[in-house]
């Protein structure tokens, strides 16, 4: 059985590569004049850029949970996609990170678990003091 937290986990992934998906469709359609193999040449070239960075960026994930539908905001709870945006917090300027949030403690600290931190490929645990203006949590998605 699933947990809820892979649930969401997977359910986030499910929508990463959906979104994927449908913006290599658009981006190919979007080339109607060049003969096929033309058009997979720029989408594994040029185009990739276009398709890939809102999907592998950490800083993204809440802003495209948002605009596929999902619940976000700016109150961590257990059990939710924690993002953060680029520079902030030890992040890399230009992608951001994301991670887990594990427990919310009473004075508003909370927990998370993450991969790849200042590139620790481990499975590590991070306790911050609060959320300020470069945090944000996708609660559901649609």
């Amino acid at each position: 059985m699933v947990s809820g937290k892979k649930a969401f986990i997977f359910g986030i992934l499910g929508l990463a590569f959906g979104y994927f998906c449908h913006r290599l469709v658009l981006l190919y359609d979007s080339l109607p004049n060049q003969p096929p193999l033309e058009r997979l040449a720029y989408l594994l070239g040029e185009g990739q850029n276009q398709v890939l960075n809102p999907l592998w960026n950490g800083q993204d994930w809440v802003a495209t949970a948002a605009r596929l539908g999902g619940e976000t905001g700016k109150v961590p709870k257990a059990g939710v996609i924690i993002s953060f945006a680029g520079g902030a917090h030890g992040t890399p300027a230009a992608y951001g990170h994301v991670a887990f949030v594990e427990k919310v403690y009473p004075d508003g600290s909370f927990l998370i678990s993450e991969t790849n931190y200042n590139g620790n490929p481990n499975y590590t645990f991070r306790k911050l003091s609060g959320v300020d203006s470069t945090i944000s949590f996708a609660y559901t998605t649609k």
